[in-house]
């Protein structure tokens, strides 16, 4: 959560979007290219693509379908539905002035920490576009952070997700997006038990 909110603190004036690309993963040599096609022709708060979870040898486990199946600017009635679509914060490219208005920051020192805001930062955004492929690499690398089965860290998924709950509840929001905050949880906790299980 540090090194996030340190990235973005230190974002250099003449940048409009950024993004974030975990330690282990890597980015897709087209998506800067074509990211920057489409946001010089759209204005959105956020671009969204899809992202493929492997291993270090590239067998791919599945692919995160963040985009529905859809390319292009989602229509402002649809927005709600992909609040809940995942608790990453990779996948994604953002405006530097959207991400400063809300004025969100990650915890610091706990496990989840895109957990705890994503969906809060989704429920702000007033303009999406998507684009329908795999651009994000999502690297699972044994002994990696989401690999370890230390319990007591794996805990700090209660942390996060109260700390995304505050966020709504301070926003005076909580009640507009209840069902997408329920699914976020039980979709969250679920995950963490498969991640115990593993």
């Amino acid at each position: 959560g540090e090194a996030r909110n340190f990235g973005f603190k230190n974002l250099p004036d003449n940048i409009d979007y950024f993004l974030f690309l975990d330690s282990d993963d890597y980015l897709d040599n087209t998506l800067l290219e074509k990211a920057a096609m489409i946001l010089s022709n759209n204005k959105c708060d956020i671009l969204t693509y899809n992202f493929q979870e492997m291993d270090p040898e590239g067998h791919v486990y599945g692919i995160y379908n963040l985009c529905d199946n859809k390319t292009g600017i989602v229509p402002t009635g649809d927005l709600k539905k992909f609040i809940s679509s995942t608790t990453c914060v990779p996948g994604r490219i953002y405006r530097k002035e959207f991400w400063a208005d809300i004025d969100v920051r990650f915890p610091k020192r706990i496990w989840f920490e895109d957990a705890a805001i994503t969906t809060y930062v989704l429920s702000k955004c007033k303009t999406m576009y998507l684009l329908n492929e795999s651009l994000y690499f999502y690297i699972q690398r044994k002994g990696s952070v989401m690999n370890n089965k230390n319990l007591e860290k794996l805990m700090d998924i209660k942390k996060a997700l109260g700390y995304l709950k505050e966020l709504f509840t301070a926003s005076n929001t909580y009640e507009e997006f209840e069902k997408e905050i329920e699914a976020i949880f039980v979709q969250t906790i679920i995950n963490t038990i498969n991640r115990l299980n593993m």
